[in-house]
C-alpha cells in the first residue's frame, strides 16, 4: 500500500499526507489501559499512536524508492514523516548506508553521529580513535570468521555424509 501511495505522489510532503488519510491505522497497538476517553468535538484520532513495524518498515521503503536511493533525501523524508519518525529515519539511514555505503551519507552527519557516540566507541573498541570504519571494520572480521566456521562445519557434515 505505501509503494502506490508513493506512485501516487508528487513529492515527499503529498505522499506523508497520503499515508496520514489514507494508510495508517490509528488503532493498532494501543493498550486498552492506554486508551483515554475523547470528547465528542476532538477527533477519535488524536487517541491513538502507532510505533509499529507494520508501519514503519513499509514507510521507509517507501521513502527510500520515492528519493530513489538517494542517501540523505530519504533520512531527511523519513525525519519528516511524523510520528515515531527518529526511527524511521533510523531504519531508511541503515538502509541506505548499506546498499549505497557510508560515502553516500552526509560527511557532516556522520562526524556529528561520530563525536556523541565516542564514549561509546571506546568502550567498545577500547580506543579513544574507534569510530564507525572501526567499528565496521570489527564486524567484518567477525562475520568473516563466521563464515570460515560455517565452511569447517559444512565440509566436517559433508565428511560424516560422504562416509555411510
Amino acid at each position: 500500500m505505501s509503494f502506490d501511495l508513493a506512485a501516487r505522489s508528487r513529492d515527499a510532503t503529498e505522499f506523508t499526507e497520503k499515508c496520514y488519510v489514507e494508510w495508517i491505522d490509528w488503532k493498532f497497538a494501543r493498550p486498552p489501559s492506554k486508551i483515554k476517553p475523547v470528547p465528542e468535538d476532538k477527533p477519535r484520532r488524536a487517541m491513538y499512536y502507532s510505533g509499529s513495524s507494520l508501519e514503519m518498515i513499509p514507510v521507509s521503503l517507501a521513502l527510500i524508492q520515492f528519493c530513489k536511493s538517494n542517501s540523505n533525501e530519504s533520512i531527511i523524508a523519513g525525519a519528516n514523516f511524523g510520528r515515531d519518525c527518529d526511527t524511521i529515519a533510523s531504519i531508511i539511514g541503515c538502509l541506505v548506508g548499506a546498499l549505497n555505503g557510508a560515502s553516500s551519507l552526509r560527511a557532516d552527519w556522520i562526524t556529528m553521529c561520530e563525536g556523541v557516540n565516542a564514549d561509546l566507541f571506546e568502550e567498545l573498541e577500547g580506543d579513544a580513535r574507534a569510530n564507525f570504519y572501526s567499528m565496521a571494520t570489527r564486524l567484518l572480521d567477525a562475520l568473516r570468521a563466521e563464515k570460515e566456521s560455517a565452511q569447517a562445519r559444512a565440509a566436517q557434515l559433508q565428511k560424516i555424509l560422504e562416509s555411510k
